[in-house]
């Protein structure tokens, strides 16, 4: 059990769940894997996985969706870069700007400051 819950809330979020970052694939892994939390993801990519495309190229969200079997409008993208969500956006993801520094933004659907208020705001979507 993570310091903030992480790991319970992971354990909490319907759906399925990915790490794209825009950090090499190896560095996502063995992070995710030191955290304990591997078993909450279906993937776990890098810019290396989309050729070097990072966020926020349209086709690197593009790519994550296709890897998963979603569509955009199926994903909720949470990031602590409110530059990464405005492009997620507009492909017709929800938005979640997660951070101490988040404030509502016209293209963030919702705000949390921490893993309880991912929770808050994923559990109240239909």
């Amino acid at each position: 059990e993570g310091m903030d819950g992480t790991d319970d809330v992971l354990g909490r979020l319907k759906g399925r769940k990915a790490v794209f970052s825009n950090g090499p694939s190896f560095y996502v892994r063995a992070l995710v894997e030191v955290l304990g939390l591997e078993a909450h993801f279906d993937g776990l990519f890098g810019t290396d996985d989309f050729g070097l495309l990072y966020k926020p190229n349209p086709q690197a969200y593009l790519n994550v969706c296709r890897l998963l079997g979603v569509k955009p409008e199926q994903c909720i993208m949470v990031d602590d870069s409110a530059d990464n969500l405005h492009q997620a956006k507009a492909l017709g993801m929800k938005t979640v700007w997660y951070g101490e520094k988040a404030h509502p933004l016209p293209f963030a659907d919702g705000i949390a400051k921490d893993m309880q208020g991912l929770l808050e705001f994923c559990t109240k979507l239909p």
